[in-house]
């Protein structure tokens, strides 16, 4: 019978193991296991990356060898059970209860909405060239809560803001050094709200009409900021080789974070600031957070 495979894939029998010995088929097998482990790799940065980050893309993705850093990020001490939010006696409020997102620790101690994000300042190596890939950053009012809870934007962006809820809201920008952006947005409408300038600090973003209602907007002019999801995981991509410095930040610490356990070794954060030198490739690393550095 005529063989039916491919050259690549043909081999002979071995009358002693009755098993395919051919030098091209081990080289087919390996190229599809080297595929393979790709392919999962790709949906396991995926799975690290929270939804609230910028996205971008390379100008020169071969111009030098580029770093990713992924961090896990964990609550040292007794988990703290949530909260939910006091609405008073707002109309809008009756028969809701809504739980605060303000201090999330999984039962594994995962702290989720940590935030990192690269200190221009005290990062001296050169940093790539990201062209922003989205125009806007999609923000959404629903069951009287903000969704993201954190989300951060590159200057030059827009938040498009979005109320699905059948009332209205009133969306406001704390902002420093953006022009200052307070507007009713009805029922079920949006409305579109341009950033052109970095802020120093993440952003409160609240509505006037309902107190209880509070979001976070990290706003900077480069793409490298991380938010931990529900697993406590962030991942920031394409970074420089060589040292960069990231700002820690919680809406619920006490102050800035200023010590903590990196991969087991206690660390000074020096005001909440921590740094890396950073390997081509994955670098990877748990930061465990004691308990009194949050807010009870």
């Amino acid at each position: 019978m005529r063989n039916v495979f491919p050259v690549c894939c043909s081999a002979k029998r071995d009358p002693e193991r009755g098993f395919a010995t051919s030098p091209s088929f081990l080289v087919f097998i390996g190229f599809f296991l080297f595929l393979l482990q790709l392919f999962a790799s790709v949906v396991l940065a995926q799975n690290l990356v929270h939804d609230g980050r910028p996205s971008g893309e390379l100008e020169d993705c071969c111009a030098n060898p580029l770093a990713t850093l992924e961090i896990r990020i964990l609550f040292e001490g007794p988990i703290p059970e949530r909260q939910y939010l006091d609405m008073g006696n707002h109309p809008d409020g009756k028969d809701k209860q809504i739980l605060s997102e303000k201090m999330i620790v999984g039962n594994g101690g995962e702290i989720q909405n940590m935030v990192m994000y690269l200190d221009e300042r005290r990062t001296k190596v050169e940093l790539p060239k990201i062209v922003m890939k989205e125009k806007e950053v999609s923000v959404r009012a629903e069951n009287c809560r903000f969704i993201p809870h954190v989300f951060a934007m590159q200057a030059g962006q827009s938040v498009a803001f979005t109320n699905a809820d059948p009332v209205g809201h009133n969306m406001n920008l704390m902002v420093f050094h953006n022009n200052a952006f307070s507007a009713l947005i009805p029922a079920k409408s949006d409305k579109l709200y341009k950033l052109t300038k970095p802020e120093p600090v993440p952003i409160p973003v609240e509505c006037n009409i309902h107190p209880w209602m509070r979001a976070y907007a990290v706003i900077t002019d480069h793409p490298y900021v991380g938010i931990s999801n529900e697993r406590g995981l962030l991942q920031i991509l394409h970074l420089p080789i060589g040292e960069v410095t990231f700002r820690m930040w919680h809406e619920n610490s006490v102050r800035y974070f200023d010590s903590g356990m990196l991969d087991g070794v206690p660390t000074d954060f020096q005001r909440g600031r921590v740094t890396f030198d950073l390997k081509p490739g994955i670098n990877a690393y748990t930061i465990r957070i004691d308990a009194s550095k949050f807010k009870k």
